[in-house]
């Protein structure tokens, strides 16, 4: 897999590039402009369909740190279409969205198969049909997922055996972005006969630093078959908690699960907070103090 970095953030460490451009399955060069001329928000509307995928292509870019260019933000607008029909679901299109704006802040720009892989990783309630450590049984069955224990070890067993057996994101995780570190480390387990599928999103606060540089913020999106979890934490002095779920719970059992979640995790009940889910991916459009952006941009 060839890499081709657009920053000079990291030192390249391969050997010197050919005299004709070597394609790649899963990353390619930029298409955007260097002399793209910047634009305020309120003249997206120009360029960028009215539309709720469009403000979240906005949110992305400002939680990534990104210049808002009307050629970069076409250009994301762009990927997410390339990978799905045009009527496919607002999530896909998303996560698709979020994949193609995390790969522009780290400096790449991905290829379609590579985009996709990404976002399965990114958004656990895709179908991760293009995971590069999935595995088949000898009938070339898809085997279920691993049934590790759920314990702190288990789960770091999964989580680092995940992120070695597929190349792409080992690769991603790795690089810096202009707001730190942003990687995602996704897994499978069953407990009970259930199975779930996860995605740990975390943004670390510097690029690159020879021991783990402490966390900005941690996100871990839950699925199992309808039911959804999105457990978003602030490390801090006073951690903050934000919990959102799907389908909707009554503000009684929302008020109990507020108060079992401060026991367990030891965190003050003023800084829990409790919600049903109404986003695809209300952790990253909602960090940072961002306001919101109107569906209308």
């Amino acid at each position: 897999m060839n890499l081709q970095k657009i920053t000079g953030s990291v030192p390249a460490q391969t050997a010197p590039a050919p005299k004709a451009p070597a394609k790649s399955p899963s990353v390619k060069p930029p298409q955007t402009a260097p002399s793209a001329v910047l634009r305020p928000v309120s003249s997206i509307s120009s360029v960028l369909p009215q539309s709720k995928l469009s403000a979240m292509i906005v949110s992305f870019a400002r939680f990534f740190s990104l210049p808002l260019k009307p050629e970069m933000l076409t250009a994301i607008y762009r990927q997410s279409l390339s990978n799905s029909a045009p009527n496919s679901e607002i999530k896909k299109r998303a996560a698709l969205s979020l994949a193609a704006a995390a790969a522009e802040s780290k400096g790449v720009e991905l290829h379609p198969k590579g985009l996709a892989a990404y976002a399965e990783a990114i958004d656990p309630d895709q179908e991760r049909q293009n995971r590069g450590h999935k595995q088949n049984d000898e009938h070339g069955e898809e085997k279920p997922p691993r049934a590790a224990p759920i314990t702190p070890a288990g789960v770091e067993k999964a989580v680092l055996e995940a992120a070695e057996e597929d190349r792409l994101l080992s690769i991603l995780n790795k690089l810096p972005g202009k707001n730190g570190r942003w990687i995602v480390l996704p897994f499978d387990f069953t407990d009970g006969g259930r199975e779930f599928r996860v995605s740990m999103r975390i943004l670390l606060e510097q690029a690159l630093s020879p021991t783990m540089p402490p966390a900005h913020c941690m996100a871990i999106d839950i699925v199992e078959n309808d039911r959804k979890w999105l457990f978003v934490l602030t490390p801090a002095a006073n951690p903050e908690l934000t919990v959102y779920l799907q389908p909707a719970l009554s503000a009684r059992k929302m008020e109990a699960l507020s108060l079992e979640l401060s026991r367990l995790m030891e965190i003050s009940l003023a800084h829990i907070s409790v919600k049903n889910r109404t986003q695809a991916f209300p952790c990253e459009t909602g960090l940072r103090g961002q306001s919101s952006v109107d569906e209308a941009v």
